[in-house]
This record gives structure tokens, sequence and C-alpha cells, in this order.
């Protein structure tokens, strides 16, 4: 290049060239389909290639193979593309501790890649197990089992990706600057609140230092709102950001257990409801929303013995009276009875929204959801 440069033949020098596959990546990026996502991912790594010191180009790879992973139904293809925007964030980190956006990167890269690498194994079980197993035929026609496996030199990325480092990218991007880009701090924050939501136990001191009571306020002020209106996902969308603002605010869990309940999603329900409960056994709604969960979900023995728990708190609380005789029409017959009538009311369901789709009517699908007697919420009780 130095040579052909000085004879007038190279116009541009290889960090001018990566610029230019930037700019080509950045415009194919913001096209956000599949193809496009490829071709950005082809632009940034050939970027990477000819300008290896750009902290900002492994960044925009990392970001570009985590959007090509979102749309790649191959599970095998999904984990590698993962790994690839795992190893590309983290190159940015080297390059770069200081920027927050390349832990934003490298928390969102390895979230993705431990939930795809679970669904890779069950697939990867599946692909093995002789009774499912497809086949293709080798050059000596012998027929060999087609299992997809990313790279060899990925599988280390991938086995070893864990949500306690997950949380560490995030506590260092919230760390790195003293008052880093809104964008980006509430990314970091709503990882931490993804993490806590899948069951990982995140540092609580480390959570205390970082609450925001204040700001907290404004999305669940909203949260309220939509939920009045029944826009139920939106509403849950708003109280996730109030509790990645303050996790330890039990009303936040309590209002989006109820918007889960209205979705009929009464497994999420059930988490919201068992977390409000630890952060606040006082909480007489607390465990009204966890009979109402228990209930969604056939668990009638459950539903009642939480109805029990929130009255023991709350003697003459009016929702969960209802609640534990709504309980009580269902305990008082067998358990194979019990199991029968969920199942019934679970198909009922099904046949519900079938109709509610083929008339056009309610096809956001948010009814009630809390079972018959169960008071969900109260927007002016909170």
């Amino acid at each position: 290049w130095r040579v052909l440069r000085s004879e007038g033949l190279a116009m541009s020098t290889p960090v001018e060239l990566a610029q230019e596959a930037k700019t080509r990546g950045n415009a194919a990026f913001a096209k956000a389909t599949l193809h496009c996502y490829k071709e950005a991912v082809k632009e940034f790594s050939t970027a990477t290639e000819l300008d290896p010191t750009d902290h900002i180009l492994f960044a925009n790879l990392g970001a570009a193979l985590l959007e090509q992973a979102k749309k790649e139904y191959d599970k095998s293809r999904k984990v590698e593309m993962l790994s690839r925007a795992l190893l590309a964030s983290r190159r940015c980190t080297e390059l770069d501790a200081a920027w927050p956006k390349g832990w934003m990167r490298a928390a969102a890269s390895e979230f993705d890649l431990v939930a795809a690498r679970a669904s890779w194994k069950i697939k990867d079980e599946w692909d093995n197990d002789a009774a499912t197993q497809s086949y293709d035929v080798d050059a000596d026609g012998e027929a060999k089992p087609k299992v997809a496996c990313p790279e060899e030199s990925l599988i280390p990325v991938i086995e070893g990706a864990t949500y306690s480092s997950c949380e560490a990218s995030c506590r260092t991007g919230l760390a790195t600057d003293p008052a880093p880009p809104a964008a980006v701090a509430d990314q970091l924050r709503a990882r931490l609140q993804s993490l806590r939501d899948m069951g990982w136990a995140t540092d609580e001191a480390a959570d205390r230092l970082i609450v925001d009571t204040e700001a907290s306020l404004a999305p669940k002020a909203e949260g309220n709102t939509a939920f009045s209106a029944k826009h139920y996902k939106d509403a849950a969308a708003k109280y996730s950001a109030a509790l990645a603002l303050n996790p330890f605010d039990h009303v936040f869990y309590s209002n989006r257990s109820a918007c889960h309940a209205g979705l009929d999603e009464p497994k999420e329900a059930l988490r919201d409801a068992d977390a409000c409960v630890k952060l606040a056994p006082a909480f007489a709604k607390g465990h009204g929303r966890r009979a109402t969960a228990l209930y969604m979900m056939g668990s009638y023995v459950e539903s009642e013995a939480a109805a029990q728990a929130g009255l023991a708190v709350e003697p003459d609380n009016a929702a969960l009276t209802t609640a534990l005789a709504t309980a009580k029409t269902e305990t008082c017959e067998t358990l194979a009875v019990q199991a029968q009538m969920h199942k019934f009311r679970e198909e009922k369901k099904k046949n519900d929204k079938m109709k509610a789709i083929f008339s056009s009517l309610n096809m956001g699908g948010m009814g009630g959801g809390g079972g018959p007697g169960f008071q969900m919420f109260t927007p002016g009780m909170m």
C-alpha cells in the first residue's frame, strides 16, 4: 500500500477504507432486514480487518450480529452469531474500556447467548435422537446425521457465557462513566432487570447503589395509565422500566403481575407476585396476585393457600375473601376433577381467542384474565 501511495496509485489509507466500509455498513443496518443485517456484518467485518484499532467498528459489528441473530431460526447458526457478537463486543471493551456502549453490547450479546444456548442444546439432543434424526447422504452413499454445529473455535465462548459475566458487564458499563448517555444507562439497567426476571440473583448491595426512586415514579404513572386503558403489554413495559430504576419497590412487581394476568401469562404473573411477596410479606395484595396467578394455572389448592396467607395479613380484605371462596369451589373437588376443570377452561380460552380473531373483535386478546371473582388492580390504591 505504501508503495502504491507513494506512486499516487492509492488514494485511500486502510483507516479511510475502513470508514467507507463503516458508512456502507451503517446504511445497510438502518434498513433493518435480514439481508441488510448480513450486508452490515460483511461491511463491518471488512472495516475491523482494515482498522483493528477502532473500538466503534467492533461495537457496530456486534450490533449487526445481534440483530441478525434475532431473525435467525436455525438454533446452531443463532448461537454462532451471538458468540461472534460477544467476541466483537469484548474486543470493543478491550480497545476502549471507558466506553459504556461497548459494555452494553457485551451484556446484550451474552444475555441472548445464554438463552440461545439452552434452546440449541435441546435441539442438539433432538437432532441426535435416532427416532427423529434427519440425514444427509455423503459421497459414498452413506446416510449421516444432519447436525449443524458452530465452529469449533467458538465452543468455548458459547459454553463460557454466563449471567454472572453479563451482570459484570452491566456494572462496568454503569461505572465507567459518571454520566453515561441516558439511552445506554437505561439499557444497562434494563438488562440487569432482565437478569432478575430470569431468576438470576443480582448483587443486592450494588443494586441499592443505583436505585433512583424519583425517576422510577414517571414510568410507574405511565404504567398505571396504560393499565387503566387495558393496554396491558404497554403497562408491563412501563413497570419493567420502573423496576430497572428501583428493583426494591414491591408495588411495581405487584402491578406488573396484574399486567401478565391480563395478558393471560400466569407463569410470569406468578413470578412477579412471588417477587412482590418476598419484598413485602405484609402486603396483602401481593398474596392476592399469587392467588390469581395460581388459579389461572389450575393450581387451586395453592391458590386457596395464597388467599389464606393474604387474609392472615389483612382479614377484612374483600378481594382476598372472594378469591378464597372462588378457590374453594374448586378445591372441594378431587384433584382429578380439578385438573379436568382447568383443562376445560384452557380449551375455552383458546376457542374464545379463535372466535375473536375470526370476528375481528378484541384482536388484542386482552380480557380480564384474572379468573372469576378476582380483583386484579385498583389504580387509586397503588
